[in-house]
């Protein structure tokens, strides 16, 4: 799951909710997957890499999915088809940055997120790929949500000196 929530990007509400078939082709994992954003009903593609989407194939194997059911069932939901809550992802991601040693008040679903859209543009510079993979509207809401305008204006200002 958490492997999953760094490739695709997707906020909490669209990653609790993805399917199987939203990201499994027959046995085998698909290497991009198209939903919907509950929020603002646009469609957003991500890519998984090699190593989730053993991990999203192994899951499906291991705990027996169909086609339709939830990718990820609650501890009821295995045999309900429940769902886990957005509620319960975030205290698990809050145990997950426990267990990597970094502070969970400082970081939780949202830093998650973030995480691989700002890699992304930091190694390229191109804020449009960092729109199109949050599948924002508009380019200055991605500007606000990474905090680039004040992240690029240090930079420029810390290679002058006077």
């Amino acid at each position: 799951m958490f492997s999953l929530a760094i490739d695709s990007s997707l906020r909490s509400s669209d990653l609790v909710a993805l399917n199987v078939s939203d990201v499994m082709m027959g046995d085998i994992a698909r290497e991009r997957a198209t939903i919907e954003q509950k929020k603002t009903k646009e469609r957003v593609t991500f890519s998984m890499s090699d190593y989730t989407r053993v991990a999203v194939r192994d899951l499906v194997r291991e705990e027996d999915k169909s086609f339709n059911d939830p990718l990820f069932a609650s501890r009821k939901g295995l045999s309900t088809g429940k769902r886990i809550t957005v509620n319960w992802y975030r205290k698990l991601v809050k145990q997950w940055i426990s267990l990597a040693r970094l502070d969970p008040v400082l970081y939780g679903s949202h830093s998650i997120r973030r995480t691989r859209v700002a890699h992304i543009y930091r190694k390229t510079g191109n804020l449009k790929v960092a729109q199109l993979l949050l599948g924002h509207k508009n380019i200055e809401m991605t500007a606000n949500y990474l905090g680039i305008e004040e992240e690029q204006a240090l930079g420029i200002a810390e290679q002058f000196e006077l």
